[in-house]
């Protein structure tokens, strides 16, 4: 086995990942950059490196990786020499496929431009220090682990539409360009966000729409106007445990409300992405008195009304939201396709039991 030092050409770099070196365009001006390079080459019939590996160098992997440099660069005996050092060297086994999303529980989408070099090696979106940036910079703060997510590049979206993802965030401007208004959240592309720095402040909102959106709630419409295509829902009732046994106290409903109509008014349709629809009316349904609303809101004793609201039943404290809808969408509500809309919404849930409620004397309008 011999040991060769490869300079790069002029105006690229080497960066060695894990997995195998990658020609890159730029100076080597940062982590893993380097313009000279050391390849080991060995005898075919050196069974010691080389073992009983099959040949790989006529494989799709080898081509594409040729196709890449050579591409790039002209040089033939640089891009044979690239995809030889990758692909035919001993290799890691490949890492293990993303798992399908249960179907009982949606999952975040993440979306690139495009995969690198070392993603179509390894058949794994944002692998080596790329990955590395994604978990720190993204997933960490969210407490997400990579299993929880799925990340795919724009080329196949439309093999994930049938899976209803809770969200689509776009990684670089690239992703937010191909995607065209399909995403819900866009994001500096984890080389992007490291390279060029950037706002932490702006970066911290960003993630919190995505959290929010990763535990969207569904609003079942109650009321509905046509004349003005609006529809109307009860998004939170404090005295009502939902479907997940949750329950939200009066004052974290006050606040929910407030900070959706000051940050967010964003409408989705069946956990699938945007809708066209404006938020035109909130409010939440009033106590008996002011002294039962501050009572509510200290979660202390005291009396809430229990009035009839369309085809539901809606309680003091209760968060109404009032939406107009395009000639589209209205359409679907006429013909009972559409009779939920969702709001994103995220929180910290506590073990309570029936006493640490306090006790509500209702009062019937």
């Amino acid at each position: 086995m011999k040991t060769y030092e490869v300079e790069a050409p002029a105006g690229y770099h080497w960066m060695n990942y894990d997995g195998g070196p990658v020609l890159m365009e730029g100076p080597a001006n940062h982590d893993l950059a380097t313009p000279v390079l050391e390849f080991d080459v060995v005898d075919e019939g050196d069974e010691e490196h080389v073992g009983n590996e099959e040949h790989t160098e006529k494989g799709a992997e080898w081509d594409k990786i040729y196709d890449a440099i050579l591409e790039r660069t002209g040089n033939k005996e640089l891009a044979a020499a690239t995809a030889t050092a990758r692909v035919g060297k001993a290799i890691e086994p490949p890492a293990a496929p993303m798992p399908k999303p249960r179907p009982e529980k949606k999952r975040l989408l993440f979306v690139v431009s495009t995969p690198s070099n070392l993603d179509i090696v390894r058949k794994r979106h944002l692998c080596g220090a790329e990955g590395r940036l994604f978990n720190e910079l993204y997933l960490e703060p969210l407490g997400l682990n990579r299993d929880d997510v799925d990340v795919i590049d724009v080329g196949e979206l439309h093999e994930h539409a049938e899976r209803q993802p809770s969200g689509i965030i776009a990684l670089g401007k690239a992703a937010k360009l191909a995607l065209n208004g399909l995403e819900d959240v866009s994001l500096p592309h984890p080389w992007g966000a490291r390279r060029e720095g950037g706002s932490r402040e702006m970066l911290s909102r960003k993630l919190e729409q995505v959290r929010a959106i990763a535990e969207r709630r569904a609003v079942q419409v109650a009321k509905a106007d046509g004349a003005k295509r609006i529809v109307y829902g009860v998004v939170l009732d404090p005295y009502i445990v939902d479907a997940h046994d949750d329950h939200l106290s009066p004052a974290a409903i006050e606040e929910t409300a407030h900070d959706f109509l000051a940050s967010s008014r964003t409408i989705g349709l069946d956990h699938n992405g945007k809708i066209e629809a404006k938020v035109v009316e909130s409010w939440l349904h009033p106590y008996p008195s002011s002294e039962d609303y501050k009572a509510a809101m200290n979660g202390e004793p005291h009396k809430a009304r229990k009035t009839k609201f369309g085809d539901d039943v809606i309680h003091s404290g209760s968060w109404i939201l009032g939406v107009k809808l395009d000639a589209e969408q209205w359409a679907k509500v006429q013909a009972g396709e559409l009779n939920a809309f969702s709001i994103g919404g995220f929180g910290t849930r506590e073990d309570m039991s029936a006493d640490d409620m306090p006790k509500v004397e209702y009062i019937n309008d």
